[in-house]
């Protein structure tokens, strides 16, 4: 059959995703407690660049972002709803999606 599928799949993915030269700066990415209430704490492998870190829904707004330069930021976010959130974390030789899961 000659004839190209016209499927469409349509939804929300979640992609932990590396792209970069050094990929083994992301070994460091760590987010605990995961689940939590709220409070958590991303660490980050040591960089001199600044890394923006985003909190995302899953609907895809940004709900919270910051700029930084820290290996441990630590966050708040009792105030958003329980739920399944991603954190999103930029800089230029790393891009990285987290799943967070506020209980």
């Amino acid at each position: 059959d000659s004839n190209p599928s016209n499927d469409t799949v349509t939804g929300f993915f979640a992609v932990d995703v590396c792209v970069g030269i050094d990929e083994n700066q992301l070994t460091g990415v760590s987010i605990y407690p995961n689940p939590n209430t709220g409070k958590f704490i991303i660490e980050l492998p040591e960089t001199n660049e600044p890394i923006k870190i985003e909190v995302i829904s899953l609907t895809g707004q940004v709900l919270s972002q910051k700029l930084t330069n820290n290996s441990k930021n630590e966050f708040d976010l009792s105030e958003f709803a329980k739920g399944i959130y991603f954190i999103r974390i930029t800089g230029n030789k790393l891009s990285i999606i987290k799943k967070v899961v506020i209980e």
